[in-house]
C-alpha cells in the first residue's frame, strides 16, 4: 500500500508545485490565470472525497473506488499537456479533482487500517505517511531535473500520468499479499 500512495502522492505534489508555473511560462497564461486554474483541482475533490468516500463505505470492498478512480485519474493528469484551451485544462484538472489524490486517500488509509496489525497500527499509518513524504520531497525535485535536461514537462505528466497505473499493479500486489498472509494465519490458527 505504501507503493500506491507514494506512486499517487508523486502526481499530487508534482502537480501542486509545478502547475502555476508550468500554465505561465509553457502554456502562457498571465500570472493571474495560471494561478488561478489549478485552484478547480481542490474545490472539485472536497465534495468528490465525500461521495467516493460514501460509495466505498457503502460497498463490500472499497477496491472497486481504486480500480475506477486510478485509471482516471491517471489519465486525466497524462492528457493535460494535450489540452489546448484553459477550457479543457479546466475540465481535465476537475477529472482529476473528481478521481484524483485527495479522493481515494481515505479509501487508501481505510485500507492499511483496517489491515494492519493491531499491535502495529501506529508503525503501518506512520510507514502509509513516510511514502507519501518521500513523494512530497521527489516530485518537485525530479520534475524539475527532467524538466532542465529535456527541455520539456509534457514528460513529467506522462510519467505522473503513468504511475497511477503502477499504482493499481502495486495496489493488487499488496492485496495478493495480504490475501496469503490471512490465509496463511488461518492455517495456523486451524493446527493449534
Amino acid at each position: 500500500m505504501g507503493a500506491c500512495h507514494f506512486l499517487t502522492m508523486y502526481s499530487f505534489n508534482m502537480m501542486l508545485t509545478w502547475l502555476p508555473y508550468y500554465f505561465e511560462t509553457v502554456r502562457g497564461f498571465e500570472g493571474g490565470l495560471a494561478a488561478a486554474i489549478p485552484v478547480v483541482m481542490p474545490l472539485v475533490m472536497a465534495p468528490a472525497a465525500i461521495v467516493w468516500g460514501t460509495v466505498a463505505d457503502r460497498s463490500q470492498s472499497r477496491d472497486f473506488v481504486l480500480w475506477i478512480c486510478l485509471p482516471v485519474a491517471g489519465i486525466a493528469v497524462a492528457m493535460m499537456p494535450a489540452m489546448g484551451s484553459p477550457a479543457l485544462l479546466v475540465l481535465s484538472l476537475m477529472l482529476y479533482g473528481m478521481t484524483g489524490k485527495l479522493v481515494f486517500d481515505p479509501v487508501l488509509t481505510a485500507t492499511v487500517s483496517e489491515n494492519a496489525p493491531r499491535h502495529a497500527h501506529g508503525f503501518f499509518l506512520a510507514s502509509f505517511n513516510l511514502a507519501a513524504s518521500l513523494a512530497m520531497v521527489v516530485a518537485p525535485s525530479v520534475t524539475g531535473l527532467i524538466t532542465e535536461k529535456s527541455g520539456n514537462f509534457n514528460i513529467s505528466f506522462f510519467m505522473a500520468g503513468a504511475f497511477h497505473f503502477l499504482a493499481l499493479l502495486a495496489l493488487r500486489q499488496a492485496r495478493r499479499s495480504l490475501a496469503k498472509l490471512n490465509y496463511s494465519s488461518k492455517e495456523v490458527a486451524g493446527v493449534s
